[in-house]
């Protein structure tokens, strides 16, 4: 009985520690808690591999033939270990390498984006949207609609609202941190950008954007170190987010053998 109690309190412990920051050092081969959002997409003009190998996350994106949408094509790695409706987190990953646009992504399906002309709500016919997202690479963040074809428009580029950093990330590590419709961009503790969108009250998506353009043949990326905090970045119960946690320890306990 006194085991049980031990390993009752060090789940509580463990799973409150999730709750306050999940991290991924891409060091186990797997991408438990991932999800490539367009690997069952029928009839994809691109192809995609997202891998954990050498320790690091590795993307690569390729056409696979002449059917190459206007601009490109972006690719979706979800986080989904749990859900997330948060005002206040932060985001940390360290970009290695960015043959294309690589980053951190974080969204809201919520979100409405009015058309600059009509002002009406930007939906193109035909589309299904996934969530609008600001995007932050290596240089620049930008904001974009993201579809479930795998196609986006990018929603402040032409109104020359690309937000470039002050400087260059101190060796590609980045943190992204939200709250309540204010994004930071920090590098070892520098601000690098900072920015109000008060359409985003809470972000509800957070992930990895690989863009493939359609004027390149391929893209790749490195990444490692990913990791997400915060006071609320779980809104579910503690016998939700214990149940969830215990499942993964006794799948990855089940690979080990």
């Amino acid at each position: 009985m006194r085991y049980l109690i031990l390993v009752f309190f060090l789940l509580i412990s463990y799973e409150v520690s999730i709750a306050e920051r999940w991290s991924d050092d891409f060091n186990d081969g797997n991408l438990y808690g991932w999800k490539v959002i367009f690997d069952e997409l029928k009839d994809k003009s691109w192809t995609s591999s997202w891998k954990c190998q050498d320790g690091v996350l590795d993307v690569k994106l390729s056409w696979k033939g002449q059917n190459r949408p206007v601009p490109g094509v972006m690719d979706f790695l979800q986080f989904a270990a749990f859900p997330i409706s948060s005002s206040k987190l932060s985001v940390e990953a360290t970009i290695l390498e960015a043959a294309g646009w690589f980053g951190i992504a974080l969204g809201s399906p919520k979100v409405v984006v009015n058309h600059i002309v009509t002002g009406k709500p930007f939906k193109p016919k035909g589309k299904t949207i996934i969530s609008v997202f600001h995007w932050f690479t290596r240089g620049f963040s930008i904001m974009l609609q993201l579809y479930s074809d795998g196609t986006f428009d990018w929603l402040d580029w032409g109104a020359g609202d690309q937000k470039w950093y002050s400087r260059e990330l101190h060796g590609g590590t980045m943190r992204v941190v939200f709250e309540s419709g204010r994004f930071r961009v920090l590098s070892k503790d520098e601000t690098l950008l900072d920015f109000v969108d008060e359409k985003f009250q809470k972000i509800e998506k957070v992930g990895i954007l690989m863009f493939l353009s359609r004027g390149r043949d391929f893209s790749h990326g490195v990444m490692d170190d990913f990791a997400i905090g915060g006071t609320d970045i779980v809104e579910v119960g503690a016998r939700d987010k214990l149940t969830t946690r215990w499942g993964d320890i006794k799948r990855e306990a089940a690979i080990a053998r």
